[in-house]
């Protein structure tokens, strides 16, 4: 690293003030690992008290501030040095691109005048993985911050913010006058085009996410087929989570005699007898079968990615699904009818158009044991067994649900089901992902009061993107949640 850092006046604002004052006013919290590239934007940002949280390695700045919205709502703000400092963030970076975090990552960079023996082009590697990065001048420091806030909130995903080395101490064009914030209403268009350098234009801000509300007709279309169903069954996504609409779905779920399934990131969103529990590969067998009989799906707000659908095996075949999301959904296997439209509103309209069905003709009335606490326990199914673990002698295979397996290890569904009455329903869990560990969302039976972070998976990277817990709880912003990206057993 250089050690040729420059010096700064805390009386004059200069372009690091100029970022630092903007993130003080648009983030609840900034964490980071300090180096040239960001010492005096930590250093303003610290001396005034605001709140920051420092890693032992970059990648931990990006993780710990992604676990940070996921657990709040709020937007993420993490910071590095260039070059190596920028380099080591990458797989954080790249989950959170993956799970479409809002996120704004301020780093330094090569100076204005190219590049040193030890810099990459950082504009060109945040770009290889969907991210944009908007590159700071005097002339726009201010307004330029604004702008990656807007842009990583507006298309829920990360955005760079490059401080070049050379620009970094220095004063603003005219100090009497702090830079103005730059408009939002730019012209509309889809998701940033990633690389923006000194100099070039900003990417655009996209018009505010969410197309017009359902047309009446793909109401009337959804509600018909609701109506019509026998075994209608609601899968509720992170978009379920995002508008705040757990309440109407729950409402249109009870008006239908439907039973739930939610995904991972969403699995606190419908609070019911009646939920399933998480969709997918988390989903356990005695659940996974009553799913199955579902005549039609309304997937509200999920991706339905293969994770989720068990590689296509969630349902039936011929079963209709009907899945409606707020981004233009792309074609689907599964899916038979897609609609391009914001949660609330169809959900809002499907009430209007939905009268309350008859509780003894509905679903519900034929698998009576979903609502049961023997259902919905912890309690370990036979179905959930290998053929050897099945065969193994009584008081010492996983059959019986003891404690050891039949190698002497500890049986980890009976581990996680001790633990689920251990632990008070008022909890705040945090665990690691990947196919060793995901016993904690299939055998915790009462879902976390406040939220549950998954630590992200995305990118399938391994232990070091899973972040520290932020301790103590912040207060949230959005209803609980899962929070895990895609990953799944």
């Amino acid at each position: 690293m250089s050690t040729d850092t420059p010096t700064v006046s805390t009386h004059t604002p200069t372009v690091s003030i100029a970022v630092a004052e903007v993130i003080s006013e648009r983030a609840g919290h900034l964490f980071g690992l300090l180096g040239n590239g960001n010492a005096h934007l930590v250093s303003h940002l610290t001396s005034s008290g605001f709140p920051f949280t420092s890693a032992r390695h970059e990648v931990a700045t990006v993780t710990m501030a992604d676990s940070y919205h996921r657990a709040t709502g709020q937007i993420a703000a993490a910071t590095t040095t260039y070059g190596a400092g920028f380099t080591n963030t990458y797989t954080g970076l790249a989950e959170a691109a993956r799970a479409r975090v809002p996120l704004v990552l301020i780093t330094g960079d090569a100076p204005s005048t190219g590049l040193r023996t030890f810099d990459i082009d950082q504009t060109a590697a945040a770009a290889a993985v969907g991210v944009a990065t908007l590159t700071v001048t005097p002339a726009d420091a201010a307004a330029l911050t604004h702008h990656a806030f807007d842009l990583a909130l507006q298309t829920r995903r990360p955005v760079v913010l490059a401080i070049p080395h050379d620009l970094a101490t220095v004063p603003l064009p005219d100090a009497d006058q702090p830079a103005h914030r730059a408009p939002s209403a730019e012209t509309p268009g889809e998701h940033a085009d990633p690389g923006t350098r000194t100099g070039q234009k900003p990417p655009p801000l996209p018009a505010p996410i969410g197309p017009p509300a359902p047309s009446a007709e793909e109401l009337d279309r959804i509600a018909e087929a609701l109506r019509a169903a026998r075994r209608p069954l609601i899968l509720a996504g992170r978009g379920t989570v995002l508008a705040r609409a757990g309440h109407d779905v729950r409402a249109l779920g009870d008006r239908l005699g439907a039973l739930f399934m939610t995904s991972v990131m969403a699995a606190s969103v419908i609070d019911s007898p009646w939920n399933l529990g998480i969709a997918g590969g988390f989903t356990r067998a005695h659940r996974l079968d009553v799913a199955r009989r579902a005549d039609v799906v309304l997937v509200l707000g999920a991706s339905l990615n293969p994770f989720q659908t068990r590689y296509g095996t969630l349902v039936a075949e011929g079963t209709r699904v009907i899945r409606v999301d707020d981004e233009s959904p792309a074609d689907h296997p599964m899916v038979t009818d897609a609609v391009h439209a914001n949660l609330v509103p169809v959900v809002r309209g499907l009430l209007e158009r939905l009268r309350q069905a008859d509780e003894a003709r509905t679903w519900r009335a034929h698998v009576p044991q979903v609502a049961t606490a023997q259902f919905r326990s912890a309690q370990i199914d036979r179905a959930e067994f290998t053929p050897a673990e099945l065969a193994a002698p009584e008081g010492t295979g996983t059959a019986a649900g003891v404690e050891f397996c039949t190698d002497g290890r500890l049986n980890p569904r009976v581990v996680a089901a001790a633990l689920d009455g251990i632990l008070p329903a008022d909890r705040s869990v945090v665990t690691d992902g990947g196919n060793f560990i995901g016993w904690a969302p299939m055998y915790f039976s009462r879902t976390p009061t406040r939220w549950c972070c998954w630590a992200p998976r995305s990118s399938r990277s391994g232990s070091v993107s899973a972040p520290p817990p932020v301790w103590p709880p912040p207060a949230r912003t959005a209803p609980p949640s899962w929070s895990p990206a895609t990953a799944g057993p």
